[in-house]
């Protein structure tokens, strides 16, 4: 993150992505990008992309963050991932299923 501005500025650079799992792991807290200092971290990473004029994406696991992200300012979502759509969906079957539910 603090080579953000000038990775910006290598040419050829179009856009620039925050992960925000792998943001969570290098900052000490792996699986939780809720953490206040995660989510101040990315807060400025988007601003440091809007400085240097260059769209930013990240990717949101849920509907909830998808909407946060938006209103840091990103320029573009990524929404889930395919494995993560793919294991929500078989949860949601699943727990159908044990209920005893059919719709």
């Amino acid at each position: 993150m603090r080579e953000l501005p000038a990775i910006a500025q290598v040419p050829g650079v179009d856009s620039l992505f925050i992960g925000p799992a792998d943001l969570a792991a290098s900052m000490g807290h792996l699986g939780d990008f809720n953490h206040p200092d995660v989510q101040a971290k990315i807060k400025e990473g988007v601003e440091l992309a809007r400085k240097a004029g260059k769209p930013i994406g990240t990717v949101g696991p849920n509907p909830e963050m998808v909407r946060k992200y938006l209103d840091y300012g990103f320029t573009w979502i990524a929404i889930n991932s395919d494995i993560g759509m793919m294991v929500n969906r078989a949860q949601e079957w699943l727990a159908k299923v044990k209920s005893g539910a059919t719709g």
